[in-house]
């Protein structure tokens, strides 16, 4: 099991996907930047980029061939504009249990 602790605070979600980023230049990720960092992305490699599929770090071309469409659903789920957070975090906990990760929500 992978844990990935998502700082609230740093957290890009919600925002729709077009706006969506694994690293934005202010420092925040959505989920799967969160996920990128653990698996051993520096954020130079994440800085603007849309989707792991993009980021040529072998740990996360391995887990992205992996688990290519359930990284969809995150990506969605973390960007969708029409759910409240209990429910955007509690969906994110069950698509990460289907990728082996475990993410924990914190501040």
């Amino acid at each position: 099991m992978i844990n990935v602790a998502v700082d609230r605070n740093m957290w890009y979600r919600g925002k729709g996907l077009k706006e969506s980023k694994l690293l934005h230049p202010d420092g925040q990720k959505c989920i799967v930047g969160f996920l990128g960092i653990k698996l051993g992305a520096c954020e130079e490699d994440l800085l603007g980029i849309d989707a792991l599929v993009e980021v040529g770090v072998k740990n996360i071309e391995r887990f992205n061939d992996t688990h290519d469409e359930v990284l969809t659903e995150a990506y969605i789920m973390n960007d969708d504009k029409n759910i409240t957070e209990a429910v955007r975090e509690a969906q994110l906990i069950i698509i990460g249990q289907k990728m082996n990760v475990n993410f924990s929500f914190i501040n």
